[in-house]
């Protein structure tokens, strides 16, 4: 299958974006990374995991479930930056934002988060960033 982008359409990502890009894949790995060592601990152990975090399991469970599909959710979102759309920046920023209340909930890992989710909803809102996600030709 031909790539619909060839490399000679393709333009480079501004630098903001590339910066924005970069802090969604680190807060997107940390956080993932902290949500799937979580959940491995609780199946492993879930006596454990529930005295260490002082509830039931499940729920240790259940919200390490939500934070490792956050992180994943933020990987996606940066690697489909090159491709523009609104959808992209929108996501970027909502992400962000939910990013700054994950990040402080996980205190103190979480403050590598919540500053990188700081830094990258500035960055989106900025006009360079929406000047690259609408730029003409795109869907």
């Amino acid at each position: 299958m031909a790539d619909p982008h060839p490399p000679k359409d393709r333009q480079p990502l501004p630098g903001k974006v590339a910066l924005a890009r970069s802090l969604l894949f680190a807060g997107g790995g940390v956080v993932g990374l902290l949500g799937l060592l979580t959940l491995i601990s609780v199946i492993g152990d879930p006596d454990s995991a529930a005295e260490i975090a002082g509830v039931p399991a499940s729920t240790v469970g259940a919200v390490a479930t939500l934070y490792t599909v956050f992180g994943a959710v933020g990987i996606v979102l940066a690697a489909r930056f090159r491709t523009g759309g609104k959808v992209y920046r929108l996501g970027g920023i909502a992400w962000s934002g939910l990013g700054i209340l994950v990040g402080i909930l996980t205190f103190p890992l979480g403050l590598l988060v919540t500053l990188a989710a700081v830094v990258a909803l500035f960055l989106l809102s900025g006009s360079e960033a929406g000047d690259w996600f609408t730029r003409a030709g795109d869907r």
